[in-house]
C-alpha cells in the first residue's frame, strides 16, 4: 500500500502528508500530546472499567483536551447506522493497559455493499474518503483509510471477513461509554 505504512493507500498517505505539512512543526507537536494522551486517557478507561469497585479515590481526572473525539464521530456514525464494529490497534490495546500512542485508530467493521451511500454520505465532509477504495475493500475483505480533514487523524476500516476470528473480536468486544 503505501509507503511508509503498509495499511495506507498511496493515495490517503499522501492527502495525510499534506495535512502534516499544514499543521507545521507546532501542529504536529500538538498532534504528538494529542496522541499520548489518547493513550494514557484509554489506559485509565480500561482501568476503571476492570475495577470493580470503582474507588473514587483511584479515579484520574478527564484531560481537559478531547483526545477520542475523532474516533467518536466515526462511530457514532456507524451506531446511527446499525453497523457493528470493533475498535483494535492501539487504542484497544490502551483500553486493556498496555499503553501505546500512534496517530490513528483502527476499526474492524461489518460494512456492507448496502451501508455504503450513507456511510459516504456522513462522513464525506469531515473526512477524506475514496469511494473506490471503500468498494475494493469491501469486495476483498480488506482496508481502506478515513483521514480527518481538520486534524489529519487516520481511522484504518478492516472490513470484517466474517471468519471465526473476526467473530470472536466482535463478541469479545468491551462495550465502554465514553
Amino acid at each position: 500500500m503505501g509507503v511508509l505504512s503498509r495499511d495506507t493507500s498511496p493515495e490517503a498517505e499522501k492527502v495525510q502528508f499534506d495535512i502534516l505539512r499544514r499543521r507545521g512543526l507546532q501542529g504536529r507537536l500538538a498532534m504528538l500530546e494529542e496522541a499520548m494522551l489518547t493513550g494514557w486517557a484509554l489506559a485509565r478507561m480500561g482501568a476503571d472499567h476492570r475495577r470493580a469497585a470503582g474507588a473514587p479515590e483511584a479515579r484520574q481526572e478527564p484531560s481537559p483536551m478531547k483526545p477520542l473525539e475523532t474516533p467518536l464521530e466515526v462511530t457514532r456514525v456507524l451506531e446511527a447506522l446499525a453497523i457493528p464494529y470493533v475498535i483494535g490497534g492501539s487504542y484497544a490495546s490502551s483500553l486493556h493497559g498496555e499503553p501505546r500512542s500512534t496517530r490513528d485508530c483502527d476499526l474492524v467493521v461489518e460494512l456492507v455493499q448496502g451501508h455504503l451511500d450513507g456511510f459516504c454520505q456522513a462522513l464525506e465532509d469531515t473526512f477524506y474518503l475514496s469511494r473506490a477504495a471503500i468498494e475494493e475493500a469491501l469486495a476483498r475483505k480488506s482496508a481502506f483509510n478515513l483521514i480527518h480533514l481538520q486534524t489529519g487523524f487516520k481511522i484504518d476500516i478492516f472490513v470484517s471477513t466474517g471468519r471465526r476470528f473476526d467473530r470472536e473480536r466482535m463478541a469479545r468486544a468491551l462495550i465502554l461509554e465514553v
